[in-house]
């Protein structure tokens, strides 16, 4: 007989869990309302809410630490495979699907018929070690006020702009944000077990989405997919972090960033390799 289906009460995007097709799987439903969720209401594409990369990649770190804890954990290859946007105000309700493979989670993120996949990952929760990570150096040329746009096809509202001053060189550049209270972004949801500090973790992609616009002929991209993430800790509300990005590789496509937050005492927060930005469409390279 299966297991009846379970709350999870401390993951603010799940509202239940139940067992998959066998003992090693999983299933956490959610559902995504683009009028009462800041982080859809304040995240737009052609004035749309389309929901953003990191709480897509947040829905699954949820799923697969359960009734865990976790106090640091690894995202091997991540990817949108379709953006989730709302054509309407309605509700949708969508799942993960967690399958366990030893110390591994495989979570797609799809729609509740299971039909189409959004996003998937693999997650590891493995307290990263972060002596490989090099200190941070920051550049000897001043920084300069990062000004948000009201106008672009992507609009970041209030609780996604944590960045506010940049500098970019010929490698990539340095981003000065000052993190955001996660819970800002569930609005009324309930739960306090957040895994990711996503608005601060965005933030980080607009540093390297702006690099590519200004150093790379105004190409506008979105998040695509990253090889790895590494994550340290969970930098506090209002602490001043510092982003160092390198771009690795521009294809006509895509662009390829590594990059690595740095916390106020410069230890490493978080650490991505192999993040790539996609040209949006009905723009040119």
């Amino acid at each position: 007989m299966p297991a009846a289906v379970t709350s999870a009460e401390a993951a603010p995007l799940i509202r239940s869990v139940s067992p998959g097709a066998t003992s090693a799987e999983a299933v956490a439903l959610i559902q995504l309302n683009p009028t009462s969720d800041p982080f859809l209401s304040d995240h737009l594409l052609d004035r749309r809410p389309i929901l953003p990369a990191v709480m897509g990649l947040e829905a699954m770190v949820e799923a697969a630490a359960a009734d865990a804890s976790p106090a640091g954990f690894t995202v091997h290859n991540f990817n949108v495979s379709r953006p989730l946007r709302f054509e309407t105000d309605n509700p949708i309700d969508v799942r993960v699907r967690v399958q366990r493979e030893g110390n591994r989670s495989i979570c797609r993120l799809e729609s509740a018929d299971g039909s189409t996949l959004f996003q998937q990952a693999e997650v590891a929760f493995d307290a990263p070690d972060d002596s490989d990570v090099p200190e941070l150096v920051t550049s000897h040329m001043p920084m300069f006020p990062f000004m948000w746009s009201d106008d672009n096809r992507i609009y970041h509202g209030d609780v996604f702009r944590c960045l506010d001053d940049v500098i970019y060189q010929r490698d990539g550049g340095w981003g000065r944000i000052v993190a955001a209270d996660p819970q800002e972004l569930f609005g009324d949801r309930t739960g306090d077990r957040i895994c990711l500090p996503a608005a601060t973790l965005d933030s980080c992609l607009v540093t390297c989405g702006a690099d590519a616009y200004i150093m790379l002929g105004g190409r506008q991209e979105m998040p695509l997919s990253f090889e790895r993430l590494r994550m340290f800790r969970m930098p506090a509300a209002d602490e001043t972090c510092m982003v160092r990005i390198y771009c690795r590789q521009q294809e006509p496509r895509y662009t390829v960033y590594d990059f690595t937050l740095y916390g106020e005492e410069g230890q490493p927060l978080l650490d991505v390799q192999g993040y790539r930005g996609a040209l949006i469409g009905g723009t040119t390279p």
